[in-house]
């Protein structure tokens, strides 16, 4: 018997397996629900279609040998999972792809975060060098105020000292115009001056 015969009569085995487990469960259910005359009717009819698929289930394990039978099965069940497997390779690589895509994807976000990075730094950098320049002209200004405030004092003191100067001055003046009324107010010296001048 040729390949193709042996798994088209194992096709059938199990097609017919498969019916008559339906059939099977049909009944059982019938049974489970047997209620009127038609239901019982209904329940007779299908278990001769039972006896039929079983009675045929039979004549078609009867027709292959056990080995026959089992190698049969061997090759279904070597197709089954040759599909099987090829699914699985075939979901691997869709899921291979998906990784790939997620690499690269990651790479990328990863790039972008090194750029962000870079910039922020740089940002960092530029807000120290700010800060520092900041200090410098505070403590620049904060010189220079000094230098003013020092500067108005020393004008504060140098006025004064003049004003000082100048009240002396008109102190000594006055001091002298007074010896010098009181120098002409004495007779002799009066006198004495008038024949000088002669």
């Amino acid at each position: 018997m040729c390949e193709d015969c042996s798994e088209c009569g194992l096709q059938e085995i199990v097609a017919t397996e498969v019916a008559c487990r339906h059939l099977e469960e049909a009944v059982a259910e019938l049974h489970a629900r047997l209620h009127d005359q038609s239901q019982e009717e209904a329940l007779k009819l299908l278990q001769q279609h039972v006896a039929a698929a079983r009675a045929e289930r039979e004549q078609a394990a009867a027709e292959f040998p056990p080995a026959q039978r089992a190698r049969c099965r061997a090759q279904a069940l070597l197709q089954q999972n040759s599909k099987e497997l090829d699914q699985i390779q075939a979901s691997i690589a869709q899921e291979e792809k998906d990784t790939l895509g997620i690499r690269r994807s990651l790479e990328k976000l990863h790039d972008q975060i090194q750029a962000k990075q870079r910039e922020i730094e740089k940002r960092r950098e530029g807000m120290d060098l700010f800060r520092k320049e900041e200090v410098l002209l505070l403590q620049e200004m904060e010189s220079c105020r000094q230098r003013t405030d020092a500067e108005h004092a020393e004008q504060e003191t140098v006025a004064q000292q003049v004003a000082d100067e100048r009240t002396k001055r008109m102190e000594l003046k006055g001091a002298c115009r007074h010896k010098i009324s009181q120098v002409d107010s004495r007779p002799g010296f009066s006198c004495s001056l008038r024949g000088f001048r002669v």
